[in-house]
């Protein structure tokens, strides 16, 4: 089956994509606009929610586990794992319970149904009477993060955390000439950090992807989906 009108997420709100991440997504749209296909803008709402949602899975599911590990081996928290680590060694960070895990599963649910809500919503908006066949979005702000360097997980985390499956097109590479930074007022302190150290020239023909989201146990249905785009990409000339 073909996705006839995939949504579009250009920007989760929180932090902006990097300028080839953004001209990567908006060439993928224009590819699809030009095969036939209806791009259906596409918004998260209270993006914020997933920070504590997901920290919360974390500590019930995964940093007490990982610290039992370490304790036996005797090595320190492995760089860029420091979050977890102050969870376990944080006093204001209470042990996590059986309860606790309970909790962050009931939020994930009523987070999971306000996603599914937004998704069966885009059927006023497609065209087609059904909903969007599949969700386009960054897989990250960076095309690539330097090392240590990778400091915002959300656009991947959020389907980690509600099981929806998801796959990566590559779709171009870092061009200095066309990926110039701009001047950006930042809105909080990670999307400043993530644009402050922006170099062009440093990724210089870095691959670029994007994300291709489906629902829960479509895997199979978003492989035909990332097909198809991947076709559209491949014959499509912008000139």
């Amino acid at each position: 089956m073909i996705s006839d009108s995939p949504g579009f997420l250009i920007d989760d709100g929180i932090v902006k994509p990097l300028p080839p991440v953004t001209r990567a997504l908006l060439y993928a749209k224009a590819a699809l606009e030009a095969a036939g296909h209806t791009v259906v803008e596409f918004r998260i709402d209270d993006p914020l929610f997933l920070d504590s949602l997901k920290f919360a899975l974390y500590r019930s599911a995964a940093a007490d586990t990982l610290q039992g590990v370490l304790d036996k081996t005797g090595e320190p928290w492995p760089q860029g794992y420091e979050i977890l680590g102050d969870m376990v060694n944080d006093e204001n960070y209470p042990k996590a319970t059986v309860s606790d895990l309970w909790r962050a599963q009931i939020k994930r649910t009523e987070y999971s149904k306000q996603i599914l809500q937004s998704w069966a919503a885009s059927k006023s908006s497609t065209g087609t009477g059904r909903e969007i066949d599949a969700l386009i979005m960054p897989c990250s702000p960076w095309p690539a993060s330097s090392r240590h360097g990778f400091i915002y997980d959300s656009y991947t985390s959020l389907w980690n955390v509600l099981d929806y499956c998801a796959a990566t097109v590559p779709v171009t590479q870092v061009c200095p000439e066309k990926d110039k930074a701009t001047n950006f007022e930042s809105r909080n302190a990670v999307e400043d950090k993530v644009w402050k150290y922006y170099t062009p020239k440093a990724m210089v023909d870095s691959p670029v992807s994007i994300q291709v989201v489906g629902q829960r146990l479509h895997e199979e249905y978003l492989l035909g989906v990332t097909r198809r785009m991947q076709n559209c990409l491949n014959v499509w000339d912008p000139n």
